[in-house]
């Protein structure tokens, strides 16, 4: 029996703004080595990236991650912010190992205003060198506390995401930002019998995870395409789960080869967010 997945995803539209849309001031490309103070053992083996954290284009967190030596780990994590408090002269942070491939950094602290929003950010970085591949793996877990200065508001989510440091401090990096207007994935999984719904909350390159302030389930409807009515209607629990921080559902109705099947779900991230719609649509043979 052929399975045929056919996925796309849609922003809901709600009758209301958002109170929060990241609007970001370009930020100029940046190289590790104009950073002040910084001393590396060796900076041509050094990984280096940038991530904008705010909507200012001073608003952006360097990384520089550094290593003994050729084909050693890189245990050494530079941090620099232009004009910060702390991290306006560089701060060296030493990895501690948190498996047999990965080395994990202190928690980093910081701030922005995004208008009416305060921010405030507690960030851990991971990281494992693949010499094979000439590449530096560095996760983030970034826990976001947004606080809505006109009401008093407040709301906690989750940042996940992969950064991709160049391998040498001596050449400019494009500043990726950190979080843009979220929207929801939805896509069936038929690699399980019967097939499942895995959904994620995806804000630019960072996966989101819903907390504190936000409604915990998303509801979902499958219909027959072309047909009345739905077959199913549920509501589930936000459960992101694994590396990619998806949730899933597993419908207990056993669905027929040969129809297509229209799924919706809806995700409530009002009113610091929109309420997100995703669709999918999938088809067994």
């Amino acid at each position: 029996m052929k399975k045929v997945i056919l996925c796309c995803w849609l922003i809901g539209v709600t009758g209301y703004s958002a109170e929060f849309v990241p609007v970001y001031q370009s930020a100029d490309s940046v190289c590790g080595k104009d950073i002040p103070g910084l001393k590396l053992r060796t900076p041509e083996f050094a990984g280096y990236c940038a991530i904008q954290f705010g909507p200012g284009p001073q608003d952006v967190l360097q990384l520089v991650l550094d290593c003994k030596r050729k084909m050693g780990p890189h245990d050494v994590l530079g941090l620099y912010i232009a004009g910060h408090e702390v991290y306006g002269k560089s701060v060296i942070l030493g990895g501690r190992k948190k498996d047999d491939k990965m080395l994990s950094f202190k928690k980093v602290k910081f701030t922005t205003v995004f208008g009416d929003i305060e921010m405030m950010y507690d960030a851990i970085f991971n990281v494992r060198t693949l010499w094979d591949k000439q590449e530096i793996d560095l996760k983030y877990e970034i826990a976001c506390r947004a606080r809505n200065k006109a009401t008093g508001r407040t709301y906690r989510f989750v940042l996940y995401g992969n950064l991709d440091p160049i391998m040498n401090a001596d050449r400019a990096c494009v500043v990726k930002r950190l979080i843009e207007k979220p929207f929801l994935n939805v896509s069936w999984d038929h690699r399980s019998d019967p097939p499942h719904i895995r959904c994620r909350i995806l804000a630019g390159p960072s996966t989101l995870e819903p907390q504190s302030g936000f409604n915990s389930r998303a509801d979902i409807n499958i219909s027959v395409k072309g047909g009345k009515g739905a077959l199913l209607r549920k509501v589930f629990r936000i459960k992101p789960d694994g590396e990619r921080k998806e949730f899933t559902y597993r419908p207990r109705k056993r669905l027929k080869p040969r129809i297509y099947y229209i799924t919706v779900v809806t995700v409530d991230l009002a009113p610091l967010f929109d309420v997100l719609r995703g669709e999918s649509v999938m088809a067994l043979r």
